[in-house]
C-alpha cells in the first residue's frame, strides 16, 4: 500500500540540508506508491502543502514544487520547529486524478495522511454526515477526525475515537496547527520512528526507509517499531514526543489550542488561483487577453453585444421557402443536443416550416442525443435522414491526433481531435440537393458560443463580432491558420496518419466551401430559461446528467475531453468563454457565472471514460499524460 513519511526537527537548521532530507525520504518511499506523491511542510503561522498525481520524482522536478519549498522555507528561523508528512500514493479508492483524492488531504483545521483502507468508510461518511469532495477513503478518515477535534480540543483523543470507528487498516499521521501537535498512529504495525540527539524525529512505513535515512546523514539513533495500536504525539512548538495506547481507557487532557493563526494553504498550480477579469470571468491564460488599469479585460472593453436580425426578419425570409401544401421546405440539421431540438420547435410551430431533419452521427453522438432527435421527431413529425462515419476509421482518427498531440502538446492542434463532425457540414449541402431543397438552416449562430481562444492558441489575435461564420473570417486568417495546422503536421510524424486527408477536408468544409446556410439563432433572440422550459415541459427531453448540469455540447462526447485539456493545461475552459460571453449580454451576473463556470469545469469522469471506450484508449493512461504537460499558469 502507499508510503508515508514525516519529521519534525529544529537544531542546525540548513536550507539545503531539508531540501536533501525531503529528497531522500521521497526517493526511499516511492517504491511504495508511484500513482500520485505530496507533501506538507509547517512552520510559522503557514502550513503549505503540493501534490500532483504522478510519481515523486517527477513532481520534485516541477517549477511549482520549487516555488512551493521557496514559500515554506524561505522565512524559516532557526529558533522554530519545522514539520512534515510527505506521501506517495498506491490507488486504492478514489482516482489519483482528482486533487481530492491525493495526499496530504486538508479537512477543516487540519491536514493529514494514510496508509492502509478503510472499508467502512462510506458507512463513517454517512452516520457523521460528511460530504466528502472525492472518492478516497482517507477524506473521510480525516474529516471525522476533524470532528471529534473540534469536540475534544485534542488530537490524541481524537484518534482515540476515531480508531474505534474505523474497519480496516490504518496508519496515519495528522498535523493539528492550532494546537500546535503532530500526532501519529497505527492498527496494523507499518510504522516506524526514530530520534536522534539532533532533535530529529522521523517517521516512515519501514523500518528500512528510517535506517537508509539515518545512514545517509550519518545519524545514529535507535528505530522503534510501533505495534498495532500505537501511537505518538509531537508537541510542534517543544519537540516532545511522548506515546500513548489506542486501545487504553485514558482520557487525554486538552491541548492548550492556538487562536487560529495558522493558515492551512494549498499550493499546487490551479485555475482557481489565476488573475481574472473583474467583469467576466475570463483567467489572465487567455490568449491575447489584457488588463487594463480597473482589472477589466481586453475581451469585455471590445465586446459587442448581439445584434439580433428579429423574428419579423425570420417570417420574412422564409415566406420565400415556406410550402403551400405542406411538402417539404428545408433541411434542419440535429444533434440531440438543446438547441438543434428547440430550434426544430420553433421552426415547426412558430414558424410554420416543413422540415426533414437529418444527422451526422459521425460516432461520438451520444446515446442520449440519439433518444432526443428521436422524441422530437416523433412529437413533431418529422422524418430525419442519417448519415453515419466509418466509426472504426474516426476512432482510429481520433487516437491517433490524441497519441499526436501527447508527443507535442499544443492547444492550437486540439481542434483536430474534434474535426471528424465538420463532415456535416458537406452533408448539409449534399443532402439538400438529394431532397431537391434550397434552404439548409442550422440551429446555431448566438454569440454566446462564441470562443476566440480557439484561433488564439493559433497565435491569432482576433475579434469576433455577431458570431462570425468560419467562412467569414478572411483570406488572410484562413491562409494564416492552414500554413500553422501544415507545419504543426509536418514537424509532429505522430500527426501523419490516415486523418490528414480528414483534417484537410475539415478545413475545407468549414472555411473554403461556400457557406449558404441559414443560421437559426442569428435571427432568433436565444433565451436558456425559454429553450429549457419548452423542452423540459413538453417534449420530456433527455439532459445527460454525466454531463454535468450546463446541456449545453452535451450531444457530443468529444467535448469533455477537450474541456478537459484545456481547463488542465490553460486554466479555463468553453464553458469559462460561454459564461463569459452571457455576463456581457447581461443574462447573469458574475457571481453566478462563477459558481457555474465551478461546477461545469469539474471533471466529468464517466463521460471521459464512455469516449475513451468508444475511441479505445487507456483513460487513466492519457489523462495522468495530460496531467504532468507543463501548465500555462505553473
Amino acid at each position: 500500500m502507499c508510503g508515508v513519511f514525516g519529521f519534525v526537527q529544529n537544531k542546525s537548521f540548513i536550507r539545503n540540508n531539508i531540501e536533501s532530507q525531503l529528497k531522500t525520504l521521497f526517493e526511499l518511499t516511492e517504491p511504495r506508491g508511484r500513482q500520485a506523491s505530496g507533501l506538507a511542510l509547517a512552520q510559522s503561522s503557514e502550513v503549505n502543502y503540493y501534490k500532483r498525481s504522478e510519481t515523486a520524482s517527477k513532481m520534485m522536478t516541477r517549477k511549482g514544487y520549487k516555488r512551493f519549498l521557496d514559500r515554506s522555507l524561505g522565512s524559516f528561523k532557526k529558533d522554530q520547529l519545522i514539520a512534515s508528512l510527505g506521501h506517495c500514493r498506491l490507488v486504492t479508492d478514489g482516482t489519483e486524478l482528482n486533487e481530492y483524492n491525493n495526499q496530504p488531504i486538508a479537512v477543516e483545521s487540519l491536514i493529514g495522511i494514510h496508509n492502509g483502507v478503510i472499508n467502512n468508510y462510506h458507512q463513517l461518511a454517512k452516520d457523521n454526515n460528511i460530504s466528502p469532495q472525492g472518492g478516497c477513503d482517507t477524506e473521510v478518515l480525516l474529516a471525522r477526525v476533524a470532528q471529534i477535534y473540534e469536540q475534544t480540543e485534542s488530537g490524541v483523543q481524537a484518534f482515540h475515537q476515531v480508531y474505534s470507528e474505523i474497519e480496516g487498516a490504518a496508519t496515519t499521521a495528522v498535523l493539528f496547527p492550532e494546537s500546535k501537535e503532530m500526532v501519529i498512529a497505527t492498527n496494523f504495525g507499518s510504522l516506524y520512528a526514530a530520534k536522534t540527539t539532533g532533535e530529529l524525529f522521523v517517521f516512515a512505513s519501514e523500518r528500512k526507509i528510517i535506517s537508509d535515512f539515518l545512514k545517509k546523514y550519518s545519524e545514529k539513533a535507535e528505530i522503534q517499531h510501533f505495534v498495532p495500536a500505537q501511537g505518538a504525539r509531537i508537541d510542534l512548538a517543544t519537540g516532545e514526543t511522548t506515546y500513548f495506547n489506542l486501545d487504553s481507557a485514558e482520557k487525554t487532557q486538552k491541548s492548550a489550542r492556538g487562536k487560529g493563526d495558522y493558515k492551512l494553504i494549498n499550493l499546487n498550480p490551479s485555475p482557481s488561483t489565476l488573475k481574472k477579469c473583474k467583469r467576466c470571468i475570463l483567467p489572465e491564460t487567455y490568449p491575447f487577453l489584457r488588463f487594463d488599469s480597473e482589472g477589466i479585460c481586453s475581451q469585455c472593453r471590445k465586446y459587442e453585444m448581439q445584434k439580433f436580425k428579429g423574428k419579423e426578419a425570420l417570417h420574412r425570409f422564409f415566406d420565400k421557402y415556406r410550402s403551400k401544401n405542406g411538402e417539404v421546405d428545408c433541411l434542419v440539421g440535429l444533434s440531440g443536443g438543446r438547441d438543434s431540438s428547440f430550434g426544430l420547435h420553433v421552426l415547426k410551430e412558430e414558424f410554420g416550416m416543413n422540415p426533414v431533419g437529418f444527422s451526422y452521427d459521425w460516432l461520438l453522438t451520444s446515446q442520449k442525443a440519439r433518444h432526443n432527435i428521436s422524441k422530437m421527431a416523433a412529437a413533431l413529425g418529422v422524418e430525419v435522414i442519417y448519415r453515419c462515419g466509418n466509426y472504426e476509421v474516426q476512432a482510429k482518427n481520433i487516437r491517433d491526433n490524441i497519441y499526436g498531440f501527447l508527443k507535442d502538446p499544443d492547444l492550437g492542434m486540439m481542434t483536430f481531435v474534434q474535426a471528424g463532425d465538420k463532415e456535416m457540414y458537406h452533408y448539409g449541402r449534399e443532402i439538400r440537393k438529394e431532397v431537391g431543397l434550397d434552404l439548409t438552416i442550422w440551429c446555431s449562430g448566438y454569440q454566446l458560443e462564441q470562443r476566440e481562444f480557439f484561433i488564439g492558441y493559433c497565435g491569432i489575435d482576433k475579434t469576433l463580432v455577431n458570431n462570425p461564420r468560419l467562412y467569414d473570417y478572411g483570406w488572410g486568417t484562413k491562409a494564416y491558420l492552414a500554413v500553422y495546422y501544415g507545419l504543426k503536421t509536418l514537424k509532429n510524424p505522430s500527426y501523419w496518419n490516415r486523418s490528414i486527408f480528414d483534417n484537410f477536408m475539415a478545413f475545407w468544409h468549414c472555411f473554403v466551401a461556400k457557406d449558404d446556410f441559414l443560421y437559426l439563432f442569428n435571427y432568433y433572440p436565444w433565451s436558456e430559461k425559454e429553450v429549457e422550459e419548452t423542452l423540459n415541459k413538453v417534449y420530456d427531453w433527455e439532459a445527460d446528467e454525466d454531463y454535468g448540469t450546463n446541456q449545453w455540447r452535451m450531444d457530443d462526447f468529444h467535448t469533455c475531453f477537450i474541456n478537459y485539456v484545456y481547463y488542465t493545461i490553460g486554466g479555463f475552459s468553453e464553458f469559462d468563454d460561454f459564461r463569459s460571453n452571457q455576463i456581457r449580454e447581461g443574462l447573469i451576473s458574475r457571481d453566478e457565472a462563477l459558481k457555474l463556470a465551478a461546477e461545469d469545469n469539474k471533471t466529468r469522469y464517466e463521460s471521459l471514460r464512455q469516449f475513451s471506450s468508444i475511441v479505445g484508449f487507456n483513460l487513466e493512461h492519457v489523462l495522468k499524460q495530460i496531467d504532468a504537460l507543463p501548465k500555462l499558469y505553473e
